[in-house]
């Protein structure tokens, strides 16, 4: 599979469909407007004269739909003007080219499964991304497409979808407020769960160590000029998200800068995250989040902070620390100066807690 991204050009799209249908090959070229297809379809007709050109989209008749798609199976159409309605329960072997008109609108799983459309035989297949050449996409668009111009290779899916994680973040189910904590959570708890869950199910006795999930705002990643293999980055990520311990952490550290040197700050947050989530497991703290200036604790027990703890906490902290109570539970929210470190902080403090419930 070639990919490329390309700025939008006859000459090019011209060059395209011809090198396909001289090897008697079809052509999809997907245009992801209803109100303008037609004159997409006109204006390739111009530059095609003698190519045989069949328009389709989900607003057509059933009947007529079905006509078009029946005709460009049975080779009566070279080209197909289409939406993204061709993204599913299309295999024709014979169509090993597709041309996507604003590819800068489309998420990269969407990019990915179109794309998926053509490469079905033996010809080498050949996916062009058009841009328009009069503004610029944005960034997010442009590391989309960049993923998928990078990852070509036969079972590229699964380092798709983590680069997608990257971009967009892993959402509200398994992460932050879309901040894109990939550590927090992500594919390898996902699987313990499942894996528990099942275990569950035959009646066999489950025993995990469940960290608390933690709400911040800050790039934790691992960047390509750290670690430039996509592969080894996914496995990084994977046993970063594993960590169950404050010693596995400090460990993990230890050898990403034995490996490939001084870790930048993005991969420093990355593992300071799931040592915060351990510190905060072990005196029973059922959540976290943190603000600019401020981390929020909730316990699963006001039993985890006795009255005596809550005291020595009030003495050395002043106005700094406030109890709170969130449904039921109690909470602690401790406010910090401005351009504070908050992750320092928060350790230390963690640390604190830990003392006061010996």
């Amino acid at each position: 599979m070639h990919t490329c991204i390309e700025t939008f050009d006859d000459a090019l799209i011209k060059e395209a469909i011809e090198r396909e249908i001289a090897r008697e090959g079809q052509v999809f070229f997907l245009h992801n407007r209803v109100q303008t297809i037609i004159s997409v379809a006109e204006y390739i007709q111009r530059l095609l004269p003698q190519a045989r050109i069949g328009v389709a989209h989900g607003q057509m008749p059933e009947r007529k739909l079905a006509q078009i798609m029946t005709a460009f199976v049975r080779d009566e159409l070279d080209i197909l003007v289409s939406t993204t309605i061709i993204g599913s329960g299309l295999d024709i072997p014979n169509a090993n080219t597709i041309i996507m008109n604003r590819a800068d609108y489309f998420g990269l799983a969407e990019l990915y499964q179109l794309r998926g459309r053509v490469g079905r035989y033996k010809h080498r297949a050949f996916a062009y991304l058009l841009i328009p050449g009069d503004r610029v996409p944005t960034e997010e668009a442009q590391k989309r497409l960049k993923a998928l111009e990078e990852f070509s290779t036969l079972g590229a899916g699964f380092r798709i979808a983590m680069r997608d994680l990257e971009i967009r973040g892993c959402g509200n189910i398994l992460g932050g407020e879309q901040h894109g904590h990939i550590a927090a959570v992500g594919y390898e708890t996902y699987t313990n769960l499942l894996h528990d869950a099942v275990r569950e199910l035959r009646g066999e006795t489950v025993r995990r160590r469940i960290l608390p999930p933690f709400d911040f705002s800050a790039d934790a990643v691992i960047p390509e000029a750290y670690v430039p293999s996509e592969a080894q980055k996914i496995t990084l990520y994977k046993r970063i998200s594993s960590v169950q311990s404050v010693e596995a952490a400090d460990e993990m550290l230890d050898e990403l800068t034995d490996r490939f040197g001084r870790p930048p700050a993005p991969v420093k947050r990355l593992v300071a995250v799931m040592r915060l989530r351990a510190l905060a497991a072990d005196i029973g703290v059922k959540a976290m989040s943190a603000g600019q200036q401020t981390l929020n604790l909730v316990f699963h027990s006001s039993d985890m902070l006795p009255p005596s703890a809550r005291d020595a906490l009030k003495a050395r902290y002043g106005k700094a620390v406030e109890l709170t109570w969130q449904e039921e539970r109690l909470g602690l929210t401790l406010k910090m100066d401005e351009g504070a470190d908050l992750l320092g902080k928060a350790a230390r403090f963690l640390d604190i807690l830990a003392e006061l419930q010996e």
